[in-house]
């Protein structure tokens, strides 16, 4: 029990009577009493530390093929303490829906393809203002698609089952309900590359005139970079054999060489950095206006790009609200389907053959504990029964020798009684007296 103090009480803002000061303790022992039973743990909370919840959730929900559906199956499983009866005949109808889709429509329900970090990440930047990038729109053009692929293998597997409706409700309304703008796939897919890059073609889906002009650029950043290519390889032959090894590498945008020997001052041109475990990076003479012209068209490249991605974004905007909706209904799906391929299994871990057992489940609230070693030398053992019952009590220090009476304030003799040396204690009585070192002495 905790004892409070009333001297730690007693403050200028309190009132000093004998009769007020005399209840603060009982009210503070009474809330500390309180706040200690709502900390203790419910029945239900200790079990799930026992069977390792923890590890089970981890199990479950690799099973969802996307990473916000491992974490919603994870979020809904530790959550099984607050689920009400109407709630769990609830996710039964839904895991019975997923079942039934499994049969007869499995091949649609594979969530594996799909980026929802991505799309995540896209919602972000469209509703924040940024300018989405090119592998976040492929992401949400996945995302689109795969809802209508769904929409149309469960339309046609209803039609198998006229009273699959019903069952089906609850899981696939939202789904079934779903407007896909084909509009903004098709803009995504002539726009991006699967790879996110932005298509020679692109710039003409939304300036026909300027189309032409992009195509111009990058043909031309293609072309001098091979010319400088060439160049940096023209020096390096040219250079003497024992300036070391030489490479071209990108340093900030510009070609320039890099060398790792001695004698980098035989090229001609710009010391950008030095040291002495990554050499020097060097950039020729002749190569600064080649450079220069890349940068600039690069830089016009770039802007281009900007600009459709730009334009992209402004016709992901108006579909937004609808986009976050697909992620929540397929997030959903996907922690309720799990995987087809993986067959159920039932493993008791506390036993190695993982069957179930009374006596490996009662040994399973001891895991963690304090064995007591001696317990099976001393009640195995043939001894009589007061002698077991004996040691026993002197392997838990229960034999009330005078060091225990002292410490529950009972009468004792300050010394042992046969040697009358040393403090009495069942140790002591039974190893260390010299009365005791005898008998045994003659005994073994």
């Amino acid at each position: 029990m905790l004892r409070l103090s009333i001297t730690a009480l007693t403050s200028p803002l309190l009132p000093t009577s004998a009769r007020a000061v005399q209840h603060h303790p009982r009210r503070l022992r009474l809330r500390v009493r309180a706040l200690a039973a709502a900390s203790a743990p419910s029945p239900a909370a200790r079990s799930l530390r026992l069977l390792e919840w923890g590890k089970v959730c981890d199990a479950v929900a690799s099973f969802a093929g996307t990473a916000h559906g491992r974490d919603a199956t994870k979020k809904q499983l530790w959550e099984v303490e607050d689920v009400s009866y109407e709630q769990s005949q609830g996710l039964l109808r839904e895991t019975e829906a997923a079942v039934w889709l499994l049969d007869n429509a499995g091949g649609a329900m594979d969530f594996s393809g799909l980026d929802t970090l991505a799309i995540e990440s896209a919602i972000h930047c469209v509703s924040g203002g940024a300018v989405i990038k090119g592998l976040q729109a492929i992401a949400v053009a996945s995302l689109m698609l795969f809802v209508e692929s769904l929409q149309v293998n469960i339309k046609a597997a209803m039609k198998l089952d006229e009273g699959s409706h019903s069952r089906l409700t609850t899981l696939t309304e939202t789904i079934l309900d779903a407007v896909i703008n084909k509009s903004l796939v098709k803009s995504i897919q002539d726009i991006v590359d699967d790879d996110g890059s932005v298509k020679d073609t692109a710039v003409w889906f939304f300036y026909p005139i300027l189309s032409p002009e992009l195509r111009r650029h990058r043909e031309k950043v293609q072309l001098l970079e091979s010319r400088l290519y060439q160049l940096m390889d023209k020096l390096m032959r040219n250079a003497d054999s024992e300036a070391s090894l030489s490479e071209v590498c990108i340093v900030n945008g510009r070609c320039c060489i890099r060398t790792t020997g001695d004698k980098s001052s035989i090229f001609d041109g710009l010391l950008l950095s030095s040291g002495s475990d990554a050499g020097s990076m060097i950039e020729p003479i002749a190569a600064v206006p080649l450079n220069d012209e890349l940068q600039e068209s690069m830089a016009l490249v770039a802007k281009a790009e900007l600009d459709v991605l730009s334009k992209l974004t402004d016709k992901i905007l108006l579909e937004l609200d609808g986009i976050k909706n697909l992620l929540q209904e397929a997030i959903k799906l996907d922690k309720i389907v799990l995987d087809p391929e993986v067959e159920d299994r039932h493993f008791w871990r506390f036993s190695p053959s993982g069957q179930y057992s009374a006596k490996s489940a009662y040994e399973g609230f001891f895991q963690g504990g304090i064995l007591f070693d001696p317990w099976e030398c001393i009640w195995k053992s043939w001894a009589a029964g007061n002698c077991r019952f004996f040691m026993w009590l002197v392997a838990h220090d229960r034999c009330w020798t005078a060091d225990r009476l002292a410490r529950r304030g009972l009468q004792h003799h300050p010394r042992c009684l046969l040697c009358d040396q040393d403090f009495e204690s069942i140790d002591h009585l039974l190893a260390s007296c010299v009365f005791s070192r005898q008998f045994w002495f003659q005994l073994l």
